[in-house]
């Protein structure tokens, strides 16, 4: 199973969630009796996503329990493999080259880099990728982790899979199982596709998409390329 992060013990509740590992909600439906799994990846709107199931739960006075949220691998209902039927699992994912592009924006707008392997500081993006393609999986800072190390995956956990790129299905999936009592969550509509033809050349988006290649066959998307519309 995924180690647990018992250094955020002494949070608030709400601090102890974090991306890339799997949290439960009691199901809007049903109450307390069953609960669903849900896990954000980086990069996915996961700020956006639990700042609106969060609040859903507390307007349903679902108190957050941190029975819920800390090290819910190791709770009955999603440790060890598959979940029981009656659990509902779901995760956000994000194409995996628009993810990466995303990761490296933060890093340069707050000054983040010591999320590069290096560390070193005003870091073109095309050095970054080639810092990150030549660094070994497991030591990859969790903002560009690959999703295929993420959320337990690795350990045999499986999720019913909404991509960011169909917003609709996503938040209409949030508003069934995590908001029920609020407007389906927006999709804040960014200029990503443009942004991302400024900063891959075809070389650099070749060598991240052999990079992100198990991430391709494990979530149904195809390699992007420059000149491409937004991936599906």
């Amino acid at each position: 199973m995924v180690p647990c992060h018992h250094d955020r013990k002494n949070l608030p509740v709400r601090e102890r969630i974090v991306d890339n590992l799997p949290f439960l909600v009691p199901q809007s439906r049903t109450g307390n009796a069953t609960v669903a799994a849900l896990c954000l990846t980086t990069k996915a709107a996961s700020t956006s996503i639990l700042r609106h199931v969060l609040g859903s739960a507390e307007r349903r006075g679902i108190p957050l329990e941190a029975r819920w949220f800390e090290c819910p691998h190791g709770h009955g209902v999603i440790a060890h493999g598959l979940a029981p039927p009656r659990t509902l699992s779901f995760m956000v994912v994000r194409h995996p080259l628009f993810r990466l592009m995303s990761a490296y924006e933060e890093v340069r707008a707050k000054g983040l880099w010591h999320r590069l392997p290096r560390a070193q500081p005003n870091v073109s993006f095309a050095h970054a990728v080639h810092q990150l393609v030549n660094t070994p999986p497991k030591q990859v800072n969790v903002h560009f982790r690959a999703l295929w190390a993420t959320c337990g995956l690795m350990s045999g956990r499986r999720y019913d899979i909404l991509r960011y790129e169909n917003w609709g299905r996503l938040s209409r999936v949030l508003a069934l199982h995590f908001a029920p009592n609020q407007p389906l969550l927006a999709f804040h509509d960014t200029d990503a596709l443009a942004r991302a033809n400024q900063l891959y050349t075809h070389e650099l988006a070749a060598l991240a998409n052999r990079w992100t290649r198990v991430d391709f066959a494990m979530f149904g998307y195809a390699p992007w390329w420059p000149g491409e519309p937004l991936p599906t």
